[in-house]
């Protein structure tokens, strides 16, 4: 049976396992200046998404 290009696979996948070698992450702590935060917070906001910085 030959697989048609157009055919969603997706569903035969357990994508739970899936990995992107090279792009795992990794959490680390850094200190930025009060005034940094608030630039990133703005910016956030005019792009309209939301800022991770935890504050």
């Amino acid at each position: 049976m030959a697989i048609s290009p157009w055919l969603d696979v997706t569903s035969y996948l357990d994508l739970s396992t899936v990995r992107r070698p090279g792009y795992e992450q990794r959490r680390i702590n850094v200190d930025f200046p009060i005034w940094m935060i608030e630039a990133l917070d703005r910016e956030a906001a005019r792009r309209e998404c939301h800022s991770t910085v935890h504050h």
